[in-house]
């Protein structure tokens, strides 16, 4: 894990490692200027630039293919009075994302995205956690079961 106590650290490491980084780099060098700008500590994670308070991680940067996430961890717990953070996926209890497909987008959101850190970083600080439910639902494991059922006396 690299730890960056100076913005110009980053130009060591680049371009990062992770796939479609060098596409996204302007949007990637955006995002992290907004959370240096908010006093997070910068890491490279699962190789990432990852955003942490107390060793806590609170955003993470990932290129995609067609657009550039920003990923607040506990984004779950951030009021978003704006509407713009998404689920990652059907599943996902914490995290939230905004995705980026230009500068422009970002300079547009700025100030806001520096409001979700602040909040982020107060969440963070007052130690709240996310009560994760547990997605072994038992209508899953009966239709596996039923599955495993049909499969072992069908004589296949």
């Amino acid at each position: 894990m690299w730890t960056f106590s100076h913005p110009q650290s980053w130009k060591r490491v680049w371009p990062l490692k992770a796939p479609y980084s060098k596409k996204w780099q302007k949007e990637t060098d955006k995002l992290r200027q907004i959370a240096l700008d908010c006093d997070l500590t910068e890491e490279l994670k699962w190789g990432k630039p990852c955003f942490t308070v107390l060793t806590k991680n609170v955003a993470i940067v990932i290129p995609l293919k067609k657009s550039c996430a920003f990923w607040f961890f506990k984004g779950a717990l951030l009021k978003d009075p704006k509407h713009i953070l998404e689920r990652i996926g059907e599943h996902t209890q914490a995290g939230r994302w905004i995705k980026f497909t230009s500068p422009r987008e970002l300079a547009d959101l700025r100030s806001t995205l520096k409001d979700y850190l602040y909040e982020a970083i107060e969440l963070e600080e007052s130690g709240k956690k996310i009560e994760l439910k547990n997605l072994q639902s038992t209508q899953f494991l009966k239709s596996c079961r039923g599955s495993w059922m049909a499969t072992r006396f069908s004589g296949r």
